[in-house]
């Protein structure tokens, strides 16, 4: 990451400072509605022979940038900015991407991120070639529980895909921490009450957010349903050849177990997916209870290995 926090002396309090007194920017790798993501560098001035239990430094990262608007969408950047900042703080978790710092001048507002140094998972299961249904379930752990403590504190994440988890450093699959990216979307939320926006991306949304008209936050495990899919075979569970013929599928759940590459997944794999992937939100397992499920909580006990090679997820 660029810095960590408390590791250099400048950047451990910004209160009132720039972004540019503690970082230089560099390319940009991406953009969102309201923001520029940047690579960064930290300034760094921190003492080298510092305490040994520090954490390491980086010398890149990632900074959002929310450019102040203007016209009638002109409070879009500031709004984003805050609930992006807002849910990061509430939202501290070993698997989730840490909030380093804050900034904002009269151009913009930034966001400083930890940085992720191992890229997008399904880019490393890619590289490797083949993952083993134990692994799967390894790495869907450290997303449902991250999801739990979410949901525990009223935050929803709304746009849960493979692009937002990283690998925190280069390394094995089995040694490297997942993290969960990008609270652009998440939310706040009261139990029982509804919402009527519609995010998120049609792949992964669940069939009630599709009527703009749904609670919080039983739309994160639909979507983590079909991640879960997505990494044990290869294929989305409801492709199709346009948005409007996903949407379709999404709303009849209209998906199958019958490619070739399940031929291999436990019947405890599937009958996990089955359970996420529950249009009655009654039926469908909450985050907690994912994680008690036996193949998340025993890492797929009845599986054969190794078995998968996902060269479908390209």
């Amino acid at each position: 990451m660029a810095c960590w926090r408390g590791v250099c002396k400048r950047c451990a309090s910004t209160h009132g400072n720039k972004l540019e007194d503690h970082y230089v920017l560099g390319k940009s790798v991406g953009t969102g509605a309201f923001c520029t993501v940047y690579l960064a560098s930290c300034k760094k001035t921190q003492n080298p022979t510092a305490a040994p239990r520090r954490r390491p430094v980086d010398h890149g990262g990632p900074v959002k940038v929310f450019e102040r608007g203007e016209g009638p969408d002109h409070n879009g950047p500031e709004v984003a900015f805050h609930n992006e900042k807002r849910m990061l703080q509430l939202v501290s978790h070993p698997n989730v991407i840490s909030l380093v710092d804050a900034f904002e001048d009269a151009r913009a507002f930034q966001l400083v991120v930890e940085f992720c140094g191992g890229g997008e998972l399904f880019d490393k299961v890619l590289d490797d070639g083949a993952i083993t249904e134990r692994q799967a379930a390894m790495l869907m752990k450290q997303i449902c529980s991250p999801l739990a403590f979410m949901h525990k504190v009223h935050v929803c994440h709304r746009d849960l895909k493979p692009e937002h988890f990283l690998l925190a450093r280069s390394g094995p699959l089995d040694a490297v921490p997942l993290k969960l990216i990008d609270f652009g979307l998440a939310t706040s939320f009261t139990p029982g009450a509804k919402l009527t926006d519609c995010p998120g991306t049609v792949m992964y949304v669940a069939p009630e957010i599709l009527t703009q008209s749904y609670e919080p936050p039983a739309c994160d495990l639909w979507s983590f349903g079909v991640v879960v899919f997505l990494m044990l075979s290869g294929v989305s569970p409801f492709d199709a050849e346009t948005a409007k013929q996903v949407a379709k599928n999404v709303r009849k759940v209209n998906y199958s177990f019958s490619a070739r590459s399940w031929e291999e997944v436990s019947q405890d794999g599937r009958a996990f997916i089955a359970a996420l992937l529950q249009k009655d939100l009654a039926q469908r397992l909450t985050a907690a209870e994912a994680l008690d499920h036996p193949w998340l909580k025993d890492l797929a006990p009845n599986s054969s290995e190794p078995w998968a090679d996902l060269e479908g997820l390209g």
